[in-house]
């Protein structure tokens, strides 16, 4: 949870020599320390924005984004549930501003299933949504922002 380049590891000794940034710069085969001394251009994008972030939340209003994204996702399961015929096993009071969904039983049962129909949603459908095989069924899990809405809900909806 942190931006990067902003925690540390520790390797020891004789490992050091197979460990390399992610990133490599013009230290390449110089020794781990130097290495990681310099790692080449860092994109300081994620501290550059953070206060329009942070001022952009607070202009809506941290209450009534959390209000709206919760909203949300209830509606989301809700909708789902409904236009799938698959039960809505949650509570109201356990949902957040994400919510996992039981798709309908064509959709498979295991993990590859769920990577084919992940794959089919972004691909043919322009839908970016967490999937994944629990229970011996595939799953979607809807994550809630302030720039979805109900629409999006109508999409994936009819997508599957």
């Amino acid at each position: 949870m942190a931006p990067r380049s902003s925690a540390f590891m520790v390797v020891a000794p004789e490992q050091q020599a197979m460990v390399h940034p992610a990133v490599i710069s013009w230290g390449y085969g110089t020794g781990f320390v130097r290495e990681f001394d310099w790692v080449g251009t860092r994109d300081p994008s994620p501290w550059l924005c953070a206060p329009d972030g942070i001022r952009f939340m607070q202009e809506l209003g941290l209450d009534a984004l959390r209000t709206y994204n919760h909203d949300l996702a209830w509606r989301a399961a809700q909708t789902l549930t409904s236009r799938w015929n698959t039960p809505l096993e949650i509570e109201e009071s356990a949902v957040g501003s994400m919510v996992s969904v039981m798709t309908p039983a064509r959709c498979g049962t295991a993990k590859p299933d769920a990577g084919a129909l992940r794959d089919t949603l972004l691909h043919q459908h322009n839908i970016e949504v967490q999937v994944h095989a629990r229970a011996g069924r595939v799953w979607v899990r809807v994550s809630a922002q302030v720039y979805n809405d109900d629409g999006d809900i109508d999409r994936l909806a009819s997508a599957i």
